[in-house]
């Protein structure tokens, strides 16, 4: 408690608003985490999808395959992900590192951001101290 009481006025609004900012950020980062497409895993599962689960690695097609066409969801999503997924667990994998380096994205966005207003509030408190604190011109000079 001894710490709360050294902070000034707009530390404590900062640490106020960094909490509540970084709650939302967590918020933001869960609800936008990957969910699992059942489109996806059962095209990983079916027989006829066996020579989209075989491409190499670094072979991503250049092309996305046409709605409807067989296979779509899988197509679509080494398209779009640009990684190959031979199994559920290879999704699954991917789908976490999907997940975390956007949450770790946005973690980095809010220390850039909370640490820029730490910044600005600083200055503008030295500033204050500065302009506060000059004189003008003595009387007899």
């Amino acid at each position: 408690m001894h710490m709360f009481q050294r902070l000034n006025a707009w530390q404590k609004f900062w640490g106020l608003f960094a909490i509540v900012f970084l709650i939302s950020t967590l918020v933001l980062a869960v609800s936008t985490w990957p969910r699992r497409d059942p489109d996806v895993v059962a095209d990983l599962r079916a027989p006829k999808c066996s020579s989209w689960r075989e491409i190499e690695e670094g072979q991503i097609p250049v092309f996305q395959p046409e709605p409807g066409q067989p296979c779509y969801a899988l197509g679509q999503f080494l398209f779009h992900e640009r990684t190959v997924v031979r199994s559920e667990s290879d999704y699954d994998r991917a789908r976490f590192r999907v997940g975390v380096r956007k949450s770790l994205t946005f973690l980095a966005i809010w220390a850039g951001f909370m640490g820029s207003i730490y910044v600005l509030g600083v200055a503008g408190v030295g500033a204050k101290k500065v302009l506060v604190g000059r004189k003008g011109p003595q009387a007899g000079q």
